[in-house]
């Protein structure tokens, strides 16, 4: 978490590149201990996110997904840069998403809304709280699905969404 929050020249860097919304999740990540076991993020983007908790557990292994290829080459470079062995980057679809392991800790941010629009990598609003159920239990929602079979039993989910008409 240093990185992210050590300097002024770091902290303009990331205000400048990441929504504001990333910057309190990554507070809210930085005031809670997770579960024990490795992490999923769903989504990574450019790996802000996978790279801070990397950071900030050195003993497990962050994994993070992401659909666009280029996206996932700028989170491999952020991880180089930041000397991190404990995260990789994989591009994947999440529909049908088959790791053969569970995780700890699954987050997702901003995909219950790209996924039922077919938009990729656009940014907007959160959902919301009346939506978050119903796109979270919906058998035929790719993200539940996805969550389901990588989450572990004792597991925690951290969800971070929005959508464009609030």
């Amino acid at each position: 978490s240093a990185f992210f929050f050590e300097s002024l020249e770091n902290s303009q860097f990331f205000h400048s590149v990441v929504s504001p919304y990333l910057d309190a999740l990554l507070r809210e990540l930085d005031a809670i201990q997770l579960p024990l076991g490795d992490i999923l993020e769903l989504g990574s983007g450019a790996g802000f996110v996978a790279c801070f908790l990397a950071q900030k557990y050195p003993e497990k292994t962050v994994v993070g997904i992401d659909l666009l290829p280029d996206v996932v080459a700028t989170a491999k470079k952020l991880a180089q840069l930041l000397g991190l062995s404990n995260v990789e980057f994989h591009q994947a679809e999440i529909a049908g998403l088959q790791l053969g392991q569970t995780f700890g800790c699954v987050l997702s941010v901003a995909l219950r809304e790209e996924m039922s629009s077919g938009r990729q990598g656009s940014f907007g609003y959160f959902s919301a709280i009346s939506e978050l159920p119903n796109a979270i239990t919906a058998s035929a929602s790719p993200l539940s699905q996805c969550v389901a079979q990588h989450l572990a039993d004792d597991g925690l989910y951290v969800s971070l969404e929005r959508c464009h008409d609030v």
